[in-house]
């Protein structure tokens, strides 16, 4: 869409769609390959990469080296605005990052997504009743915690459900309950990893 008018694309993909991270993970499987040849530890989905080293001057070093290869052999440009150097939680991937005790968590910037959207479906000028804010938050909070399950550290995905107490504050608290229940019933899979001083992420 141009100026509000909707034009035929004539290269790339629809952004979100679910060809572009197919397509991706397709293409960029050589450089999965090149970094596995040079034996980085490293996490990839679609055009996401978080590759772990030990050092902060291994990380820049990496990261000089990959975005030069990224487009001598792959032909892509990598986006220096999204790309950096940094400790494992000061950077995230897929809306999680790895915290000081080595565990997995929601990224901060997730959790704040997370506050934005209770406050959006609990504001009070909404013409719903507090059965139907009820349920349409029950289904929000089993679809975010079906993706952030995989969370080792959970304690203030629990905390920030008891944030500025809304008008419908008992219907939220019984929420969190909902929440906290349908965390206990999941069993993450937990694998055995190192936790690195520093990284590279593209």
């Amino acid at each position: 869409m141009v100026q509000g008018v909707v034009q035929d694309s004539e290269e790339g993909t629809p952004q979100g769609g679910p060809l572009s991270p197919l397509l991706a993970n397709i293409y960029l499987d050589a450089l999965d390959r090149e970094l596995a040849r040079r034996g980085l530890a490293f996490s990839r989905y679609a055009d996401d990469c978080n590759i772990y080293v030990s050092s902060q001057r291994a990380a820049q070093r990496v990261l000089a080296g990959m975005t030069h290869w990224i487009a001598q052999h792959l032909r892509l440009e990598v986006n220096a605005t999204k790309s950096g150097v940094g400790r494992p939680w000061e950077r995230k991937f897929l809306g999680f990052r790895i915290n000081l005790a080595g565990k997995i968590e929601a990224a901060p910037l997730s959790v704040e997504r997370f506050k934005l959207k209770v406050r959006e479906l609990w504001r009070s000028c909404q013409s719903q009743t507090s059965e139907e804010l009820r349920d349409q938050w029950r289904a929000y909070v089993r679809g975010w915690w079906g993706y952030f399950r995989l969370a080792e550290e959970r304690r203030k995905h629990f905390r920030i459900g008891r944030m500025d107490a809304p008008p419908h504050s008992g219907m939220l608290l019984a929420a969190m309950a909902q929440l906290e229940r349908t965390a206990a019933q999941a069993t993450p899979t937990r694998t055995e990893r190192q936790t690195t001083q520093s990284g590279a992420q593209f």
